[in-house]
């Protein structure tokens, strides 16, 4: 019996000095200390969809030039844990994505041009996902993406071409559609670090 009291007193301690606070995504841009060194009595703060603003965009999405097209998959991670110094910071609520490059989709002669579920470099480890990304207004996916496709895979750089990423739905549209835009991160490059997307920068994409 005494064994079992200190157990409780034990798991008690626990969740008294590791709470949790849950606030809408929306905060997420806002909030200064998110960041905050974490300490035994630090409440990790989540951040999560609320008001399934990520709902709209988790599936299947194509966009089709000439004979190739563009497949991209998102999917929602809930309270993905952020770390600083090796503590936990904070939690919150992701998107996460890959893509691929069809030739001829949906015909007898379709074949995969391109994916993104490739191993990272020369290593035996694949890509969890390519795409990171939040929706904080409806409608309106912002993130990061990887070009790791193509001419990109130069083993020195497994990244590929990193890019700002933001996914717009389009109102009012059956089926949905939305603006896909990409813009090339910033900073400095070295000589023969990849430069051109393979992927698509400005196109629109229909859900499937």
């Amino acid at each position: 019996m005494k064994k079992i009291l200190i157990l409780m007193v034990v798991i008690m301690g626990y969740n008294a000095t590791y709470g949790q606070q849950v606030k809408d995504l929306r905060y997420f841009y806002t909030d200064k200390n998110k960041y905050n060194p974490s300490s035994l009595s630090v409440t990790r703060i989540y951040y999560k969809d609320i008001n399934n603003y990520f709902t709209p965009f988790l599936g299947q999405w194509k966009s089709t030039t000439g004979n190739q097209t563009f497949v991209v998959t998102l999917w929602k991670e809930t309270q993905r844990p952020t770390e600083e110094n090796g503590d936990i910071v904070f939690y919150c609520d992701k998107i996460f994505g890959h893509y691929q490059i069809f030739v001829d989709y949906g015909l007898s002669t379709q074949s995969l041009l391109y994916t993104s579920q490739i191993n990272i470099g020369s290593t035996t480890q694949s890509w969890d996902t390519v795409i990171l990304g939040k929706v904080v207004q409806p409608n309106k996916l912002s993130g990061s993406i990887q070009d790791v496709v193509g001419p990109n895979q130069n083993p020195d750089f497994p990244q590929g071409v990193e890019g700002n990423l933001s996914m717009t739905i389009i109102s009012g549209t059956l089926p949905l559609t939305a603006n896909w835009k990409i813009i090339r991160s910033s900073g400095m490059r070295r000589s023969n670090q990849p430069r051109v997307f393979t992927i698509p920068t400005n196109v629109i994409l229909t859900k499937i």
